[in-house]
């Protein structure tokens, strides 16, 4: 091959290395060659990022299989597959020993609510906002962790009076992941019910449970399924004072008709 007459293997051009052009194609021999022609780290790590970018499975298992891949980087890009619901990159990073549990700093984007940041995050809340039903699964099955907290959620409120603001999407007291899934609600609802087979739906957070949350957040679809998995309708809102509202009331006050019907 081109090494053989001089080539440099590590040669980066506009599109990326070499590794890289090869996993955007699909050459699977061709990144063998490269790899064993001497591929430096940090093209073998970009040609990693390609491969959780698009999808391939093969590529991302052969470089992890190269040890030039540094844990960070191994992270990062099985977030990133977690965000575009790559299942099969992300069953072959983890099954390759990637931590699922470590952080990265990844773009997080949602439409509604609206959400464009940066923020560090595991590849469980990366896969729960970008509603990945599939990725949640398999990560809830491979045993991630799920006591994790992120400052993800657009509501705020005063512990002392209760009363409510709306701060903007990233804004407010980090929360579990469950508050996650109620705020970035995929719409069957499934993202949810698997993370609530491992977390009580009546967990507080500063004074308030999940069915607060959902009835705040004007989602009717999210109170459902946690009215379906158990959710205590009868809590009210705890501040350091009193106990105020109990959900139907602060449906009541917030206009959430569905919920005061039912």
């Amino acid at each position: 091959m081109g090494q053989g007459y001089g080539a440099n293997v590590n040669q980066k051009l506009f599109r990326g290395y070499a590794t890289t052009a090869a996993v955007r194609e699909g050459h699977l021999e061709i990144l063998e060659v490269l790899i064993k022609g001497g591929a430096s780290q940090q093209a073998c790590e970009e040609a990693l990022l390609e491969a959780s970018y698009l999808g391939r499975a093969r590529p991302a298992e052969m470089l992890m299989g190269s040890d030039l891949i540094r844990p960070q980087a191994a992270v990062h890009a099985l977030v990133s597959a977690c965000c575009r619901g790559f299942v099969h990159v992300v069953d072959t990073l983890i099954k390759c020993g990637v931590d699922a549990d470590a952080t990265d700093r990844a773009l997080l984007q949602s439409c509604r609510p609206s959400l464009y940041t940066n923020v560090h995050c595991n590849a469980l809340v990366a896969a729960v906002v970008s509603r990945q039903i599939s990725v949640v699964r398999l990560l809830l099955q491979a045993g991630v962790r799920t006591d994790i907290k992120v400052s993800l959620g657009g509501w705020s409120w005063d512990v002392s009076t209760g009363e409510e603001f709306r701060v903007g999407a990233g804004l407010a007291e980090a929360y579990s992941v469950t508050w996650c899934a109620v705020e970035y609600f995929e719409a069957s609802g499934a993202i949810l019910r698997l993370l609530l087979q491992h977390l009580s739906p009546n967990i507080p957070h500063f004074g308030r449970t999940l069915i607060h949350h959902a009835i705040l957040c004007n989602n009717e679809r999210a109170v459902d399924v946690l009215l379906n998995c158990g959710a205590d309708v009868e809590v009210p809102i705890k501040t350091t004072t009193s106990k105020t509202d109990c959900p139907i009331h602060l449906a009541s006050r917030l206009g959430f008709l569905r919920f005061c019907n039912d």
